[in-house]
């Protein structure tokens, strides 16, 4: 049906969705067709003050030009009477993968579910590449899940985007990439962070120090659940991340853009292969578990909208913290850390990085034992770094002694301690992830099957009383009406008589 642009054609529900400059309403909207009474439910994106002022019917008509099944367009755009730009949009109940992964992957999406959301994204980007746009905007708020678990990239940012500048004055974002401006290879960039973003269930940092300075960007990327407590990353907190998804991303995080493969060629990757089958049953039950958005939003509403409106306690958190120049991936922890012009200095041992904030070891060493901290309780990777530099003996005098010396350990070892002590436990809470959306799945079809059953036996039970009432009406028409045949005998037929007189 062709969608009207005009506001006094929609009626807004409630507010499911905020940004800093729009909100994002459940709309239903009036037919146009005369010969119908139908309704269809939106989702619409109303953006308060538009930076460019553009020709909403020429846009319409390039929309119509974008189809494939993997991308999700506006059904229209127009400006309102208040010269607010109206973004009508088809509605997705599940949400965004924000709030998808906040919901149902806290820790992350296993592997495999990874691999699957990254082969469909990537077959929308092939798509707009060989159309010759400029994503720009890859990020979990710009992808959803429709209602049979198919993943959906929104398109609408790059139409109305038209400065492909990277603004580097301010502080960096980790998401940003390290070019001049956008290009093909820096849509690239940006799915490598999506990779490792779905993989950690939020931002791909440790350090909680790192995540306060960058506490104003995040909340606004992850609003529906903040990830930047003190001492979240812990070592008893990390997962394991598999070898395929870390070289996959390690491909797409290249500083030199022109050494990034395209989006083609990643479709090859071994690690989105094993997502090209994308009717997994529990991939595509991923929306069924998942409470709507329009619930979820309402639950944290006010938090959200405070966040979006530049809370003031969050700019005052960032505004301490020193201006990020710019980020590279750690590949052995598979996270993205500042670079070296950002935050301090930072100390290697055997492939694995250690920020030292020097100002602040200064002051621990000059406090001693009597200084605060946050939490004194050794981490799982310090118990073994002192127990490895220590040969396991325990000994005080000698870990004293080398405290404040730099310290090499042996990645290989390092490595073969932190696996035996981890084991398997992340691929079991994994599984126990894909069997809780499962259940839920299951439990859902099967009340959906109970409410059928009873609507049937209703039925029945009506047929029945009703079949009861026309056998007692057949029943009682029978008393009534005279059998046939003793009728016959009775009152001869007028051509038996016809008959008779014709003999005659």
């Amino acid at each position: 049906m062709p969608f009207p642009t005009t506001s006094d054609q929609y009626t807004i529900l409630t507010q499911i969705g905020a940004s800093p400059n729009s909100a994002v309403y459940l709309a239903k909207c009036d037919s146009q067709d005369s010969s119908t009474s139908s309704t269809v439910t939106v989702a619409i994106k109303i953006i308060e003050t538009p930076q460019i002022i553009f020709d909403t019917n020429l846009l319409n008509t390039s929309l119509t030009l974008i189809d494939h099944p993997n991308i999700v367009r506006p059904h229209c755009c127009f400006f309102a009477d208040d010269n607010r730009l109206w973004i009508v949009m088809p509605y997705m109940s599940a949400g965004p993968l924000q709030s998808v992964l906040s919901h149902s992957f806290p820790r992350g999406m296993p592997d495999q579910f990874t691999s699957i959301l990254l082969s469909q994204v990537l077959q929308a980007l092939v798509y707009l590449h060989r159309m010759g746009f400029v994503h720009k905007a890859i990020k979990p708020s710009n992808i959803f899940f429709d209602s049979q678990g198919t993943v959906k990239l929104s398109v609408f940012d790059l139409m109305i985007s038209a400065d492909n500048k990277i603004d580097r004055d301010s502080s960096i974002p980790y998401w940003v990439p390290p070019d001049d401006e956008y290009s093909f290879k820096s849509d690239i960039w940006e799915v490598g962070v999506l990779a490792m973003e779905v993989t950690w269930g939020g931002p791909p940092i440790i350090d909680p120090r790192i995540l306060e300075s960058q506490v104003l960007n995040i909340s606004r990327r992850f609003p529906y659940e903040l990830k930047t407590e003190t001492g979240r990353r812990n070592s008893g907190d990390r997962r394991i991340f598999g070898d395929a998804v870390k070289e996959f991303v390690k491909t797409c995080l290249l500083k030199d853009r022109l050494e990034r493969p395209t989006a083609a060629s990643l479709l090859d990757h071994p690690f989105v292969v094993k997502g090209e089958n994308a009717n997994n049953f529990l991939f595509k039950s991923i929306p069924k578990g998942v409470i709507e958005i329009d619930r979820r939003f309402q639950l944290e509403k006010e938090r959200i909208i405070g966040i979006m409106n530049n809370d003031e306690g969050l700019k005052n958190q960032s505004e301490k913290i020193t201006k990020i120049s710019g980020w590279v991936y750690n590949d052995f922890l598979f996270e993205l850390e500042p670079d070296g012009e950002s935050l301090g200095k930072r100390v290697r041992f055997g492939g694995e990085t250690i920020r030292e904030f020097e100002k602040e070891e200064e002051e621990e060493e000059e406090e001693g034992e009597s200084s605060t901290k946050v939490d004194d309780t050794p981490s799982l990777l310090e118990i073994i770094e002192k127990n490895l530099m220590s040969g396991g003996d325990g000994s005080g005098e000698s870990s004293k002694k080398k405290k404040k010396k730099k310290k090499i350990v042996d990645q290989e070892s390092l490595v073969k301690m932190l696996t035996s002590v981890l084991g398997n436990i992340d691929a079991q809470r994994e599984m126990v992830s894909m069997l809780i959306n499962h259940v839920g799945y299951l439990s859902e079809k099967q009340s959906e099957m109970s409410n059928e059953i009873k609507r049937l036996e209703t039925e029945l039970k009506a047929e029945k009383e009703q079949y009861f009432q026309l056998e007692l009406e057949y029943e009682f028409l029978k008393l009534k009406v005279p059998d046939s045949d003793d009728d016959q005998k009775e009152y001869p037929s007028s051509s038996s008589s016809s008959e008779q007189i014709n003999t005659m």
